[in-house]
């Protein structure tokens, strides 16, 4: 009974063992399935999260090219508004660069216009005080303070006896005359022909240039600060650079080398009006006055430079006797004096008698300083002190005990030509030999009629020889077409070649 208990038992035990091997053996299939799914799944997810990433980095990559390009796009945007801004801004400055440049130029002509007829209506206004005062000098006498007072007014311009008082104008009339007349001797002998290469290269040699430029620097210069309409620039000089005669030889046109603010220059023609404007037709000035006009203009000079010291005398422009600065200096004295005056009287510190005696005291010092000052302006000669021997002056040393000599000067202050004390010696010795030529032409003139030998020498035309030389220069073309009148516009100058 054990037996079969023990095989029983054995063959349970031994079911049970390979029933639990069995069932392991399931198990771990059960388990590796199972093992095996999870991989799976874990492999899944894995390859699901690296598409995810995958994806991730795809759809950054794009946003980060589109943001790029966004940003390309909008820097360009950008570019083109800055530079649309910055020719808009370019454009306005340019614009009122223009603009200012418009009415800076519209200023300066309004200015010039406006000044010109100042000048104009200044000239007009004072024309007949200018032509007496012109004439006293010619006369040898004093033109008067109210003379002196215009003339040296800016807007007197060619009115002014100072500009024909200069060396560079002198030498410019002697200049112009001088080749002037060669030039009308070859032209009225039929050797120069103006429109030949020799007349042309003749009349506008550098030196005659020079001159004419000098005499006629009224006529050049004015349009200084004009606009230009052809090129928009303003003129800043002008300088006489050619001379054109006409082809039938009875005029001239005078070309200018204009000068603009930019420093580019150009040739243009004087104008009848003297402007740039396209309407204004060159000036033909006929030769017989372009020729009569300088003349005149080069014996006012020479003139007016021989007798330099007396005009500069009557003028009260000389330290000799400086009659203007003498009368300034009194009515300042003056005014200084009243005002002390004034103060005095106005002292309460002070009784009736001192405020008295202090004016007086006062009055006395002034009229002292006022005798004073007629030797600082060369009115009256220093005091002599006593005992010191007083030297003659120059026109005494001159005259000497030569009686002729004290005739000559006896007679021109008869004609109201008196001489100064101080008169170049030179000079006098000059007018004195032309004074003797004279006399004897008229003593023998009068011998030849067997008329009386007069006692006194008529007063002489003291321009007679350049009226003479004038007249034989412009003879030969008083019948040439008055193509375009020129009008002097110088009533100093008819004043000076009337007398």
């Amino acid at each position: 009974m054990m037996a079969v208990m023990g095989l029983a038992d054995g063959f349970l035990a031994g079911f049970n063992a390979m029933n639990n091997y069995q069932r392991g053996q399931k198990a771990d299939e059960r388990a590796e399935k199972a093992q095996g799914l999870r991989d799976a799944m874990w492999q899944n997810n894995l390859e699901r999260q690296r598409k995810d990433d995958e994806r991730y980095l795809d759809e950054t990559a794009y946003a980060r090219e589109r943001d790029s390009k966004h940003d390309e796009r909008q820097a360009r945007r950008d570019g083109l508004y800055e530079e649309q801004i910055r020719a808009s801004i370019a454009s306005t400055k340019a614009a009122n660069a223009r603009a200012a440049r418009a009415d800076y130029r519209a200023e300066e002509e309004h200015q010039r216009l406006k000044e010109q007829r100042e000048k104009q209506a200044y000239q007009q206004e004072h024309l007949p005080l200018i032509q007496q005062g012109w004439q006293s000098i010619a006369e040898g006498k004093d033109p008067g303070d109210l003379f002196r007072q215009v003339v040296s007014d800016p807007r007197a311009g060619q009115y002014n006896p100072e500009r024909y008082m200069n060396s560079e104008y002198a030498s410019a009339g002697r200049a112009f005359v001088n080749y002037t007349t060669g030039l009308m001797r070859d032209a009225e002998a039929g050797t120069l022909d103006w429109n030949s290469e020799e007349g042309v290269n003749r009349i506008n040699n550098a030196d005659f240039l020079n001159a004419a430029g000098t005499l006629y620097q009224e006529e050049v210069k004015t349009g200084i600060g004009d606009v230009d309409p052809a090129t928009g620039k303003s003129i800043k000089n002008k300088e006489l650079a050619s001379i054109m005669v006409t082809q039938d030889g009875a005029g001239v046109v005078l070309g200018v080398k204009v000068t603009y603010d930019d420093g580019s220059t150009a040739l243009r023609p004087v104008t009848n009006n003297r402007t740039a404007k396209g309407d204004d037709e060159p000036k033909v000035i006929p030769i017989a006055d372009f020729i009569g006009t300088g003349y005149k203009r080069a014996a006012l000079s020479r003139e007016m430079v021989a007798n330099a010291n007396n005009i500069r005398t009557s003028l009260g422009l000389t330290p000799g006797a400086d009659v203007k600065g003498y009368r300034q200096a009194v009515v300042k004295l003056q005014a200084d004096t009243e005002k002390a005056i004034g103060q005095i009287r106005r002292d309460s510190m002070l009784n009736q008698e001192e405020k008295e005696s202090a004016i007086a005291a006062e009055r006395d010092a002034a009229q002292k300083q006022a005798l004073g000052l007629r030797d600082v302006f060369g009115l009256e000669a220093p005091a002599v002190s006593v005992g010191a021997e007083s030297s003659p002056s120059g026109l005494t040393q001159w005259v000497g005990n030569d009686a002729l000599r004290r005739e000559f000067v006896q007679e021109a202050g008869a004609n109201g030509k008196h001489i100064a004390e101080h008169a170049d010696p030179a000079m006098l010795d000059q007018v004195y030999s032309r004074w003797v030529q004279l006399r004897q032409d008229e003593q023998t003139a009068n011998a030849l009629r067997e008329g009386p030998t007069p006692v006194t020498v008529p007063q002489q035309d003291p321009r007679a020889a350049e009226k003479a030389a004038l007249n034989a220069l412009v003879d030969h073309f008083k019948t040439a077409p008055n193509l375009t009148k020129t009008p002097d516009g110088l009533a100093a100058y008819q004043a000076m070649s009337t007398r």
